[in-house]
């Protein structure tokens, strides 16, 4: 066999198994987030003396958490070297999985039915897309390759969709339209969607590795790869101000694995080379995992309204203990009322006999007679 073709054949083999690389990055991430996440929540709980086991170490848990933080957005990066967006950010919703693991670990934390069976079905979710996603990644020559993709009429539709989508939620946000509810659902969905363009990030690499720096396109690129999660970033921290983070944080990360897959299948066409039957795995394993976000939100509305339903009754029952003393002092009282009365009578009668006996009218008693 010629030395070309074995050359070819030993860089198609290196390729098949590039996104392998990719994958165990991604969930490499996932893990080192998430557990950076948990440590600063621990950091507050060792601050309050709310858990105790970790004694005063709540700096080294501070900054291990912080150091956990910088790492994960670098791993991310990196595993887009390998991989396609089609493949990998589908994988962001094992986050719940990893909030399984490490919060009953570290926060003591109490797992319900909802946080384990939405942290299995995005678990499923995302061991299907391993197995039916695009494996293939995509290399470009030149910087008019890449350009070329972002002037498809396919892309600009898409694009003009989501761009009037977020106009939409973001005038619900600013002109505070519809009530509380939609501007918190807005928020989180934003905030997602606009994160969730990784797509820009994969072809930053690809420009990079190619060393385009003279052309604007470039940079052009570099400034939407790095606004755009600034800007979620932003949204997200202003939502975290007011609502609850229970109910942002599950509609941000469904909104950024829906926003990622499906930019990245429309800009990259990865779904072409699939069968019919991978296609259909592929976007069952997408609903798994949406559905496991979105099941886990539903968890936190049902505890919020039992924390709130046993507010109310240990409202009540104050209440009615309260009702209950206040009872049981005028019962008290008019008991030592009537008892007192009852001396007062006894005594007058047993008066009354005694000026009888001597001879005097009990009329005409005077004291000193």
């Amino acid at each position: 066999m010629p030395e070309a073709d074995v050359s070819a054949q030993e860089l198609d083999a290196d390729e098949s198994v590039e996104w392998i690389f990719g994958v165990i990055l991604s969930l490499s991430a996932t893990a080192v987030g998430s557990l950076g996440r948990i440590l600063l929540r621990l950091t507050h709980l060792v601050k309050s003396k709310n858990i105790t086991k970790w004694g005063d170490n709540s700096l080294c848990i501070f900054c291990f958490g912080v150091f956990c933080l910088i790492v994960n957005p670098g791993m991310d990066v990196l595993s887009y070297f390998f991989a396609s967006p089609t493949l990998l950010a589908p994988l962001a919703g094992l986050t719940l999985f990893w909030n399984v693991i490490f919060a009953p670990m570290l926060l003591s934390e109490r797992l319900s039915v909802f946080t384990v069976g939405g942290s299995f079905s995005a678990l499923v979710g995302c061991v299907l897309v391993g197995m039916y996603g695009p494996k293939h990644d995509r290399h470009f020559n030149n910087v008019e390759e890449v350009y070329f993709l972002f002037t498809d009429h396919v892309f600009m539709i898409y694009m003009s969709f989501y761009a009037t989508f977020v106009l939409f939620l973001l005038s619900i946000i600013h002109w505070k339209l519809f009530g509380d509810f939609w501007i918190k659902l807005s928020y989180g969905i934003t905030s997602g969607t606009v994160g969730g363009f990784f797509i820009f990030l994969k072809c930053s690499i690809e420009l990079a590795k190619m060393d385009a720096w003279d052309h604007w396109f470039t940079w052009f690129i570099l400034f939407v790869t790095c606004s755009l999660p600034l800007f979620g970033l932003f949204l997200l921290n202003n939502s975290l101000r007011t609502y609850d983070a229970l109910f942002i944080l599950p509609l941000f990360h469904a909104s950024l694995v829906l926003t990622g897959s499906t930019s990245s299948i429309i800009l990259f066409h990865d779904l072409q080379e699939l069968t019919f039957c991978r296609i259909r795995w592929y976007i069952v394993a997408i609903s798994f995992i949406v559905f496991g976000v979105l099941l886990v939100s539903f968890h936190t509305d049902v505890k919020n309204d039992e924390e709130e339903e046993s507010l109310l009754q240990d409202e009540l029952s104050i209440s009615l203990d309260n009702d209950a003393v206040q009872k049981d002092l005028s019962y008290n009282n008019n008991e030592s009322s009537t008892w007192f009365g009852e001396i007062q009578i006894m005594y007058g009668s047993i008066s009354k006999a005694g000026i009888e006996s001597r001879g005097h009218s009990p009329m005409n008693f005077k004291i000193g007679a």
